[in-house]
């Protein structure tokens, strides 16, 4: 029972921090960025590479972990 209530904990918090860095990363980083003088242009570049970023590791993540292997 305490290993289930573990793993579910683990994995609640790995999600609160992917979803931080998403909220971070959609409404912090453009704001700064346009109080810094970046063009329109350039700040939707810097999100849209956030997001190819992300979309990148999610189709390679399997290859290397399939790659490396997982720790027992």
């Amino acid at each position: 029972m305490r290993t289930r209530w573990l793993a579910s904990v683990a994995l609640l918090l790995s999600v609160f921090g992917v979803l931080m860095g998403n909220g971070v990363m959609t409404t912090l980083v453009p704001v700064r960025a346009a109080i810094e003088g970046f063009a329109k242009i350039d700040i939707g570049i810097i999100g849209a590479c956030y997001f190819l970023g992300m979309l990148t590791g999610a189709m390679l993540a399997p290859r290397l972990v399939r790659r490396i292997g997982t720790i027992p």
